[in-house]
């Protein structure tokens, strides 16, 4: 891996840090009642997803699915296929739930995320490409 994604590296092992640690704690039952009070876990999941996609495409170097043929980013499958999982499997713990709402918020952070990441790498690359 370049020096150039490294920073892209850093930042995607610290989001899945985050999700990890949050997920575990979900599944102990140890998270405080008002993150699932006014739909505040819905913005979780699309904090943290839309973090999962903009690391996760910078270190992918913003590959497509299949290279030339299709544009869709590779980035958003590498993503939603755990999350999807993991958000059914939730249907089998008594302490989680699995929403259609928390998967559509994370379809949209990984939306905005993929976007994001590829408006900075365009702007690093326009800074590059002027010299700055």
């Amino acid at each position: 891996m370049g020096s150039t994604r490294l920073p892209w590296a850093v930042g995607l092992a610290v989001s899945i840090a985050i999700v990890i640690t949050g997920s575990a704690f979900a599944y102990a039952g140890a998270l405080p009642m008002w993150f699932a009070a006014g739909n505040v876990d819905k913005g979780l999941h699309f904090a943290m997803a839309s973090a999962l996609a903009f690391f996760t495409d910078g270190v992918l170097a913003r590959r497509a699915l299949v290279p030339g043929k299709i544009l869709l980013p590779l980035a958003p499958v590498v993503v939603l296929v755990p999350v999807g999982i993991e958000e059914y499997l939730q249907r089998l713990s008594d302490v989680r739930s699995s929403s259609i709402w928390d998967f559509t918020a994370d379809v949209l952070g990984v939306v905005a995320g993929t976007l994001a990441s590829r408006a900075v790498a365009r702007r690093l690359r326009g800074t590059v490409l002027r010299g700055r």
